[in-house]
């Protein structure tokens, strides 16, 4: 993620963002992958930390937009 900003990636780095929401709001928890067989594993805590980071970048609020209905993509 560090990588893609620094290169200003910015785009792509939201993009692996957003795709990690759409998982923990399909599977219920941010997963270590998008495979069948890393449905009983979660990922720790990281996606906080890059949402922050892209804003940190950025100052794009919209990353906080697919996420506002009180549930954190990092509970679980």
């Amino acid at each position: 993620m560090r990588g893609l900003l620094a290169s200003k990636m910015y785009d792509t780095a939201k993009g692996i963002v957003y795709n990690l929401i759409s998982l923990a709001h399909e599977s219920g928890y941010v997963l270590n992958g998008a495979r069948l067989y890393y449905t009983n594993r979660s990922q720790p805590p990281l996606s906080s930390p890059m949402v922050i980071d892209i804003y940190d970048r950025t100052g794009d609020k919209e990353l906080d937009a697919p996420d506002r209905k009180g549930q954190n993509a990092d509970s679980g």
